[in-house]
């Protein structure tokens, strides 16, 4: 935990993007399938942010892939 925010690390982080690109989604576009707003997305692409396990439920869902596709090390 970074300042009170789940810490993300680099490896999840990137695969939140290269499925988001995979996809070719904006960030927009993933904020919408995941029901997130788009700023919180990009904090964790940037690893600003690291995901709570709902959120990372949300992006999984909308990806339509496992929880651990994004989260296992």
């Amino acid at each position: 935990v970074v300042n009170g925010e789940p810490h993300v690390n680099e490896d999840t982080a990137e695969r939140v993007r290269a499925h988001r690109i995979a996809v070719y989604w904006s960030l927009r576009d993933l904020g919408q399938h995941a029901h997130l707003h788009p700023n919180h997305i990009a904090k964790i692409e940037r690893q600003g942010v690291g995901p709570s396990l709902t959120v990372a439920g949300k992006i999984a869902r909308a990806f339509k892939v496992r929880l651990g596709e994004l989260l296992d090390p």
